[in-house]
């Protein structure tokens, strides 16, 4: 137990950090496309129940928001990736550093206090590893990561408690509501 597998140990920390960080970025990505897809869905089907002139419009508008949408969603996730590398890479070496300087300490008192703090400091730095795994772990699940794309089986409660939420939002963007509104924008206009 000395200063290099503390080394080792928290960077291996802060590298799993950074990939849960990754993932849930791309898992924000994911769902705000989807979430897009939907909203441009709706604007379509709104359009198709709508008069001609309106269709036009709403799907124009539909489109230009969408596109605004997607461009936001993807400048805000990559500079969230960056701002991750950016952290994870100035982390590193910092620690690179810190660890190469108590590396070199040739005073005995000062040299045999380091070595006691990294003693002292490992069971946390292990703790925290450990937590990380899980961070990380948990994170590829989210949608978009390797483990989520290869198809694997949510648990059975977790996967119906998804086909019901999905469920209560198709019923509450039901058409007939969206009609409604359509058909009373012409009346609007007209006035």
């Amino acid at each position: 137990m000395n200063t290099s597998s503390l080394r080792a140990v928290t960077l291996q920390t802060v590298a799993n950090c950074a990939q849960a960080a990754e993932r849930a970025v791309v898992a924000y990505r994911v769902g705000g496309h989807r979430l897009i897809a939907a909203m441009q869905r709706g604007v379509d089907l709104a359009a198709q129940n709508g008069p001609a002139r309106l269709a036009t419009a709403l799907r124009r508008a539909g489109g230009h928001a969408s596109g605004l949408a997607s461009k936001g969603l993807d400048s805000v996730s990559s500079r969230t990736e960056r701002a991750i590398e950016i952290g994870s890479t100035g982390m590193s070496r910092r620690l690179h550093r810190v660890a190469d300087l108590a590396a070199g300490v040739d005073i005995p008192v000062v040299s045999t206090s380091l070595q006691a703090a990294a003693r002292i400091s490992l069971p946390g730095a292990l703790a925290a590893l450990a937590l990380s795994e899980r961070v990380v772990a948990g994170a590829g699940k989210l949608p978009g990561s390797p483990v989520a794309q290869a198809g694997a089986k949510l648990p059975a409660r977790v996967a119906r408690s998804r086909k019901l939420s999905l469920a209560r939002v198709r019923r509450a963007a039901k058409v007939k509501p969206v009609a409604a509104a359509v058909a009373a924008v012409p009346d609007a206009v007209a006035a």
